[in-house]
């Protein structure tokens, strides 16, 4: 909710995993070698898929909608949606940015992508 992407990285081996963890799924280093990271919030499309039909009732209003895998600069994956994105635009290798959007009655932050026009 604060606008903030966080990783861990594993002092032991290097690896980066992107939901928290009580073990590195690397070397099975403990949570004293598991260190917080701050994301750039930047990486690439490596795929997309055009949802018809969400998970449950409160996708309803938002179908269809492009739902994205994105690999981020730091080394991790993350699924994204692409909202205000047409799928005849998208290529894979694209630059995408990540923010957040406040969804729900209670306001929640969930990340979102943004594909980036270069020029």
């Amino acid at each position: 909710n604060e606008g903030i992407l966080l990783y861990q990285e594993c002092s032991e081996c290097g690896r980066v995993q992107s939901f928290p963890r009580a073990v590195c799924v690397e070397c099975g280093a403990g949570p004293s070698a598991l260190a917080w990271r701050e994301s750039g919030r930047a990486g690439t499309l490596s795929t997309y898929s055009l949802v018809y039909r969400g998970p449950s009732k409160a996708f309803k209003d938002d179908q269809p909608y492009l739902l994205a895998l994105v690999e981020l600069a730091e080394g991790f994956r993350l699924m994204v949606n692409l909202p205000d994105c047409e799928e005849a635009d998208l290529s894979v290798g694209m630059a995408v940015s990540i923010d957040f959007e406040k969804r729900g009655p209670e306001g929640q932050s969930i990340p979102q992508g943004t594909i980036e026009t270069r020029s």
